[in-house]
Order: structure tokens, then sequence, then C-alpha cells
């Protein structure tokens, strides 16, 4: 059982990040949490479908905000 699903034991990263390229370390602000093996934040990670999903969605609704805040600015030029 994952010991890091319970409130008391939440912590930041994971306990096996480590990150061996200075480059990937800086683009990813020295944080190895759900980096996995492609070192790319964007990719699912398959062993954690339900953070993988929350991301998707997440990062969806920021874009529509942002758009959203695009068109809002754009009636505001004209």
């Amino acid at each position: 059982m994952d010991s890091n699903n319970f409130p008391s034991n939440c912590s930041v990263g994971e306990r096996e990040a480590r990150i061996a390229s200075n480059i990937v370390a800086r683009r990813h602000f020295r944080m190895g949490h759900g980096i996995g093996r492609s070192s790319d934040l964007d990719e699912v990670q398959p062993k954690a479908a339900g953070s993988s999903l929350m991301y998707k969605l997440t990062n969806a609704l920021v874009l529509e905000v942002i758009r959203y805040m695009g068109k809002i600015n754009n009636f505001k030029l004209k």
C-alpha cells in the first residue's frame, strides 16, 4: 500500500527522484515529482492515472481561462 496516500504522510516530491542532468534539473526547478522516465512533466504517468487525469483537466481549464482572458482583452482594445 502506498504510504503517501494518507494526509499525515504527504510531502513534496518523490523519494525515487534522481536528476542526473543539470539542464533537466533547471527546466523542472529541481523538482523530480511526476517527471518519469521521459523527463517531461506533461507525460502521462501510468502508475498515477488519477493524478494524470487531474493534471490534464487542470491544464485544459487554465488554457481555457487564458484564451477567455485574451478575448476580453481583444474586445477592450477595439
